[in-house]
């Protein structure tokens, strides 16, 4: 008789591929849910950040008559640690909005993945080399609005602690990062210089998304 030990061994890898995606109608079913159930209370929401005085109306800005087109820029990275080596990815994505007007038909994307030897500083230049991405992205975008994740020291702090470990990284991120992060600082500069009136980058910091969150009551 095939014993407890042999059976887990034997079965883990299909039968936990299994489990998963078993549980994935259920996931799937609550996300559904959880939106259906924001778009319904949509109108509630929008009176409560009103009524705090957290919502406007954009007629009431004294700006040009435009309809100005936007688009926003977020990256991902991951790490996958093997027996003799890590798998090592980046990928940055750039998405219109689903509605108005769209200078980008599909959504446009870099990314990159490496084999990598072991090392503790691999995360910090996958970060690094993750928010570089995301500024040549944004930096390609034609839209008069370009959202950044995150705030926008986040660049500059990201590159400086990839700066520190540089010496220890795999020579193969290295390169990598060099050729990446030099067009990553002229694109700060320009950031913050802001050279061109009819387009801004600007941050969204998920501090001030979790704050506003917790003044909306969501029962």
């Amino acid at each position: 008789m095939e014993s407890v030990a042999d059976r887990i061994q034997f079965d883990l890898p299909g039968a936990l591929v299994d489990d998963l995606l078993k549980k994935c109608n259920y996931i799937s079913a609550g996300l559904y849910n959880d939106f259906n159930e924001i778009l319904h209370k949509k109108k509630k929401f929008r009176e409560q950040l009103i009524d705090r005085g957290l919502l406007h109306v954009d007629v009431d800005l004294q700006t040009p008559k435009m309809n100005p087109t936007s688009c926003g820029v977020d990256g991902a990275y991951a790490r996958q640690r093997l027996i003799s080596t890590d798998i090592a990815a980046v990928a940055v994505e750039g998405l219109p909005p689903p509605v108005g007007r769209r200078l980008w038909s599909d959504p446009r994307h870099l990314s990159d993945i490496r084999a990598v030897p072991h090392s503790g500083t691999t995360g910090r230049i996958l970060r690094a080399l993750m928010v570089s991405m995301e500024l040549d992205l944004a930096d390609t975008a034609s839209h008069n609005v370009v959202m950044l994740d995150g705030p926008l020291t986040k660049p500059m702090l990201s590159i400086i602690q990839a700066y520190r470990v540089l010496e220890f990284a795999p020579s193969v991120l290295v390169d990598l990062f060099e050729s990446q992060v030099r067009s990553s600082v002229k694109i700060v500069d320009k950031t913050f210089r802001s050279p061109q009136s009819d387009q801004g980058m600007f941050s969204l910091l998920k501090i001030l998304i979790e704050r506003v969150s917790q003044l909306i009551y969501w029962g």
